[in-house]
């Protein structure tokens, strides 16, 4: 199953018989996912039962004068034996230095800015900080230098990215600059960002400790332009299309921030809360309006003749495309309580979206069974209310059940 990665990761152990850091690791997870029979976008018979699938990751790690990679193979099976196979160079990039500054050049993982449940100065790369099963992220290809005078760093990057706008998708190179400093106890953050298809950027965040175990942190920042799906059948007052009537709308000047706190416990149980705007995600009017056209088109899919029926199907499918960004709706308040322990580590976490009456119910539990050998499981589960775009998805709840065994060279 793994045979092409395992021979890639040898000829890498054969050709560098010394090296600093190295992992090689492998994590099993299985997914049971239940349907929701309930969703508006639900165009086949009832199912109210589980869906399974088996997540394989076999990952490299290395690390050696400079030199950083990371590569994946994951093998991915339904409960229909559907097998889907993927290999990946995760990330290959070099540092250096010289003349002063530090440069990176390559392919990279790009996490910026402060925030836990959502990060608005994550322009480039928006990761998945909720995720229940986080599997290795894809870098982006870039180059930066770094200059650092007395607690401040100041980096210039360039990347490149395949970027999707108004139907089309292309290469575009985007440029930034990120300034941290450390004043006393304050982090500070500072952005400007650029590229062709979202035009500039400005952005600011902090982080400090105030008193004993309570940090609080903010973060904020301006985008003069931003994109997101639209169905067209909303702005001309129709119910049915001849094609696709998705499409990425651009759309000007808007600020996304999130303000919160950690409180941690000499108990080693903490505490976070958040509270966030992403202007980018669908407004509370924008997805009603949506869920009304399509409750609509559910209504006429059994008086339609069986070709209409199936296109009118695909539209109603096609409408989730709404479910695709980081956020469904703009406005988010988040709360987790967790406890770190020796050699387990569980939380139990709240998603509520206020505008539309959304819930996520979040669980997991970790445990190091060995040195290098963890388990875990994780719950996940959709309410709210009936008209709330959390209560439409696809699935109602998500169970994962795995381990992951990683070992250092």
């Amino acid at each position: 199953m793994y045979f092409r990665l395992l021979i890639w990761m040898a000829l890498i152990l054969i050709g560098f018989p010394v090296l600093a850091d190295t992992a090689i690791g492998y994590r099993l997870s299985a997914n049971s996912s239940q349907a929701n029979d309930t969703s508006i976008f639900n165009v086949t018979e009832s199912n109210d039962g589980f869906s399974h699938r088996l997540f394989n990751e076999l990952y490299a790690k290395l690390q050696f004068k400079g030199i950083n990679l990371v590569a994946t193979y994951n093998v991915n099976i339904t409960d229909e034996h559907d097998v889907e196979k993927d290999s990946l160079l995760n990330e290959v990039y070099y540092d250096f230095s010289a003349k002063g500054l530090d440069f990176t050049i390559g392919k990279k993982v790009l996490s910026w800015g402060v925030g836990y449940g959502y990060r608005p100065l994550d322009l480039i790369q928006q990761e998945n900080r909720r995720a229940l099963n986080a599997l290795n992220l894809e870098g982006v290809t870039m180059s930066s230098s770094a200059f650092y005078t007395g607690n401040t760093a100041i980096s210039l990057l360039i990347a490149n990215r395949t970027l999707l706008a108004e139907r089309k998708y292309q290469d575009e190179f985007e440029t930034g600059i990120k300034i941290y400093s450390l004043y006393d106890d304050w982090d500070l953050h500072g952005l400007v960002h650029y590229s062709e298809t979202f035009g500039a950027s400005l952005g600011f965040g902090f982080a400090t400790v105030v008193g004993e175990g309570f940090e609080l942190h903010a973060s904020s920042i301006y985008r003069s332009r931003y994109h997101k799906y639209i169905n067209g059948l909303i702005e001309t007052n129709e119910t049915l299309a001849q094609a696709d009537p998705i499409y990425e709308k651009k759309y000007y000047d808007c600020v996304n921030a999130v303000l919160g706190f950690t409180w941690t416990f000499q108990s080693r149980i903490s505490i976070i809360g958040e509270a966030w705007h992403d202007c980018t995600a669908h407004t509370h009017a924008e997805w009603a309006a949506m869920r009304d056209l399509t409750k609509l088109q559910q209504s006429l899919l059994s008086s339609l003749l069986p070709p209409e029926q199936s296109a009118t199907e695909n539209q109603i499918q096609g409408n989730q495309r709404y479910f695709s960004g980081s956020n469904l709706l703009q406005n988010s308040v988040f709360a987790r309580l967790s406890y770190e322990g020796e050699k387990t580590v569980p939380y139990i976490d709240l998603l509520v979206t206020p505008d539309d009456g959304g819930i996520v119910i979040s669980a997991s539990v970790s445990h190091e069974a060995r040195q290098n050998i963890s388990l875990f499981t994780s719950a996940r589960y959709f309410t709210g209310r009936s008209g709330s775009a959390f209560k439409q998805l696809s699935d109602q709840a998500i169970i994962y059940l795995g381990f992951r065994a990683e070992f250092v060279m």
